[in-house]
């Protein structure tokens, strides 16, 4: 299953010294062409960029994962790296997470509220013909 989130860059920054590496991500969530972000009320857009820290959706955002070798351990660069960016990809997954479940409650707002509007126009419509049927006779 695709999560639609693409890493549009790494940087690693290794402090020996201090036995630590961090994994600066950039990172962005691609939309569908089905869910159209123009059309998207303000307070699900202003949720969404509280997550992200962008103005807009399709924005690029930052995660940092960060590693430290215990003082007990050997620092191990190699190793380090790769734990701080599994942490990294391990925000930027829980970022878009709920990125989309704020989307999919909305439209899950919509829905139910479609629905209604056709159960109530269902039922208006049979009121209206029983009442042609009334008056005809």
């Amino acid at each position: 299953m695709r999560n639609r989130v693409t890493i549009v860059k790494r940087e690693f920054k290794v402090n020996k010294e201090k036995s630590t590496v961090a994994c600066v991500m950039t990172c962005r969530i691609n939309a569908p062409e089905d869910i159209d972000y123009a059309y998207m009320p303000r307070a699900v857009d202003n949720k969404i960029n509280k997550i992200l820290k962008t103005k807009t959706v399709c924005s690029t955002f930052v995660v940092i994962g960060i590693s430290k070798c215990h003082t007990d351990d050997t620092f191990d660069e190699v190793l380090g790296k790769r734990i701080a960016e599994s942490r990294a990809k391990k925000d930027a997954y829980d970022k878009a997470y709920k990125v989309w479940h704020i989307i999919y409650k909305h439209y899950i707002k919509m829905a139910k509220l479609a629905s209604n509007m056709s159960v109530a126009c269902f039922k208006a419509k049979n009121i209206e013909v029983e009442h042609i049927i009334r008056l005809k006779g």
